[in-house]
C-alpha cells in the first residue's frame, strides 16, 4: 500500500503530484491512499470509481484524525523497527525498489514523483472528472458559443501570487493579454469566427477587452474554469500546472506566454502529456 502524506500547493499541483502514483497503481493493481484532497473533493464526480485507490473524504474526520496520528507515532519508531513490519517512511526510501503490494509506502508525493511516468489519460479523466452538475453547465455554454463561433480559444490569466512570483517574470496586464490575442487571430484565415475563453483567479475587466470577442463561465468556480479550459480548440497562459492540467485533461494544444514580446504561432503549440512535458518532447523551465 502506498499513503501520500503531502499537501503540494493548490488543486493541479496536487493533481500533478498524485497522478503518475495513481497511474503506476492501476498498471500495476497495488492501493493507494491520499491524505489530503479533502478540500477540493466535492468537486469532482467518480473519486471512488476505483476500488485501489481511495482519499480523504472531510478534514477533522475520523479517517484524517486516524491517520495523522499514525503519522506522529511513527516519526518516533526506529526506522529498522518500521522496515522489520514492512514500513518504508524515511525521506531517502527509494519507491522504485520497494515491493509496494507487500509493504506500506510512506511518501511526500511532489518529492518523488515520476515526471517521465506515462499517465494513463482515459482513467484520468474518468477519476478526475467535475461533477455532473459543473459538467454540464459549462457543456451548455460551449454548446451555445459553438454556433456562432468556429474555434474557441482559452486565455489562462494568471494574476494574483503571480505578480510576485519569479519577480512578475509570468504576471502580464490586460494589453500584454490582447497583444497575444490579437496575434493569434492572425494564425487563422480572416474568415474564420474566433472567440476566447478568458479565465482567472482575479477579477477580469471585460471592458478591456470590448474589440475582442470573449466570454467568461459566469460564477465559475476553479473547476468550471479549469473544465471549460479543457473544452477549447487552443489554450494560451502564463506558464502553470492549471493551464498544464487543461490542455492535458481535454488533449487540448497549450501556448506558455514565456515573456510579454512572445510572437506566437500555431507551429509553437503542443498537448501536455505529463507535468512540464509536450507531447513532441519539448520540456518547460522556468
Amino acid at each position: 500500500m502506498l499513503i501520500l502524506k503531502d499537501k503540494p500547493g493548490q488543486l493541479c499541483n496536487r493533481l500533478w503530484a498524485f497522478s503518475p502514483f495513481i497511474s503506476d497503481a492501476l498498471e500495476n493493481n497495488y492501493k493507494v491512499k491520499i491524505l489530503h484532497f479533502y478540500d477540493y473533493y466535492e468537486y469532482f464526480e467518480n473519486l471512488e470509481s476505483f476500488n485501489n485507490l481511495s482519499f480523504i473524504k472531510k478534514s477533522k474526520s475520523l479517517s484524517f484524525y486516524f491517520y495523522r496520528i499514525i503519522l506522529v507515532l511513527i516519526k518516533l519508531i526506529p526506522e529498522f523497527v518500521l522496515n522489520a513490519f514492512g514500513i518504508y517512511y524515511r525521506k531517502n526510501d527509494n519507491v522504485a525498489y520497494l515491493d509496494i503490494k507487500k509493504n506500506i509506502v510512506i511518501i511526500n508525493s511532489w518529492d518523488k514523483k515520476d515526471t517521465e511516468k506515462k499517465l494513463r489519460i482515459g482513467d484520468l479523466q474518468k477519476l478526475f472528472q467535475p461533477k455532473i452538475k459543473s459538467v454540464n453547465k459549462v457543456n451548455l455554454i460551449f454548446q451555445e458559443k459553438r454556433k456562432s463561433s468556429d474555434l474557441i480559444i482559452g486565455v489562462h490569466i494568471r494574476r494574483g501570487d503571480y505578480k510576485q512570483y519569479n519577480n512578475g517574470k509570468f504576471f502580464y496586464s490586460d494589453s500584454e493579454y490582447i497583444s497575444f490575442m490579437s496575434q493569434l487571430k492572425k494564425e487563422f484565415t480572416e474568415h474564420q469566427k474566433i472567440t476566447f475563453l478568458l479565465c482567472s483567479n482575479e477579477l477580469v475587466k471585460l471592458e478591456a477587452y470590448k474589440n475582442i470577442s470573449v466570454f467568461q463561465i459566469p460564477e465559475a468556480n476553479l473547476i468550471e474554469d479549469l473544465y471549460g479550459l479543457s473544452k477549447c480548440d487552443y489554450l494560451i497562459g502564463s506558464p502553470s500546472t492549471y493551464s498544464m492540467w487543461a490542455s492535458f485533461y481535454g488533449q487540448k494544444p497549450l501556448l506558455f506566454l514565456k515573456n510579454a514580446n512572445l510572437k506566437l504561432k500555431l507551429k509553437d503549440f503542443g498537448i501536455i502529456v505529463s507535468q512540464n512535458r509536450f507531447a513532441n518532447g519539448t520540456v518547460f523551465s522556468n
